[in-house]
């Protein structure tokens, strides 16, 4: 799944600016947003899953639409409107999928779960549209590579948790929630991604793809600080094991081990993007507010 990712990361910094006759230039990160609606469409059903276990109407089509819609309300964010104009964009995008959920159970004639089946639109609005769609902001003034940088430091916390708790795991995190986990297992992991931080930090600066892109498209390069990147390891690595845990939770509440059985080993497509899905927002304002 690495290597996939990296393919798709390569090509999608290749491929940049991608030109569509009669359309212009795309945003960058057009072959990150291709390989986003895929994952979308494989985790939708998954999602619907969870939902009708607890008795929610799950409309797919709808999940769908909702949650490439608040995908696409990033990339595709004009910048030029200003922060204020996007709010009401992204509103009435919300506005819109409130009435079509409405409208999709009128159509069936029956008023019973209208309020439960319009919440589960606007979750996955949020949950596989919006907070996934953080990271093709980030892309937007950054290469691909910092996009990989991100996914590998919050996956490196869940490889480092698993084989520190198996190893020393004494003290449960939640036994409730994820009896696997432990204290020991999330410090370990945390420390995994603060190291793996600081080497692709010295890596990137060395070979100079540590930047943004300016007004004009060309390329800035500047340095990441090293111990910076160390604590921006330690927190992403951090908030992809709460992302984890939120996963955990409405599985719970669903009553299900797994949400799906696509991948061999790991589950369906919700338990791998679980961890990366709460981090993109966190490491984009990281970058905004340090100038990074």
């Amino acid at each position: 799944m690495i290597f996939l990712l990296l393919t798709v990361l390569l090509l999608d910094q290749a491929f940049d600016p991608i030109i569509l006759p009669g359309l212009g230039v795309m945003p960058r990160g057009g072959v990150l947003f291709v390989l986003f609606v895929v994952l979308i469409s494989l985790a939708v059903p998954e999602l619907a899953r969870m939902f009708e276990a607890r008795a929610i109407i799950a409309d797919r089509l709808m999940l769908w639409l909702a949650a490439t819609t608040g995908l696409a309300l990033v990339y595709f964010e004009p910048r030029p409107f200003g922060a204020g104009s996007m709010m009401m964009i992204a509103g009435t995008g919300i506005a819109i999928l409130f009435m079509l959920g409405l409208i999709r159970i009128a159509w069936h004639r029956r008023p019973d779960g209208a309020i439960s089946a319009t919440g589960a639109v606007l979750f996955s609005f949020t949950y596989l549209g919006i907070l996934p769609g953080f990271y093709l902001a980030i892309r937007q003034d950054h290469t691909a590579w910092l996009i990989a940088a991100i996914l590998l430091v919050t996956k490196s916390c869940d490889i480092g948790a698993y084989f520190t708790g198996r190893a020393i795991g004494q003290h449960k995190l939640i036994s409730w929630l994820s009896p696997g986990k432990t204290w020991e297992g999330l410090f370990g992991g945390m420390a995994l991604a603060a190291v793996l931080a600081m080497m692709l930090a010295a890596i990137g600066n060395a070979t100079q793809w540590t930047g943004h892109y300016g007004p004009n498209g060309n390329f800035v390069h500047h340095n990441l600080p090293i111990p910076l990147a160390a604590i921006a390891g330690c927190l992403l690595g951090a908030l992809g094991q709460l992302g984890d845990l939120v996963a955990s939770l409405l599985k719970r509440d669903a009553g299900l081990k797994d949400s799906g059985r696509w991948i061999r080993g790991f589950g369906g497509v919700l338990d791998v993007i679980d961890s990366p899905i709460l981090v993109g927002p966190i490491a984009y304002w990281l970058l905004t507010v340090t100038g990074r």
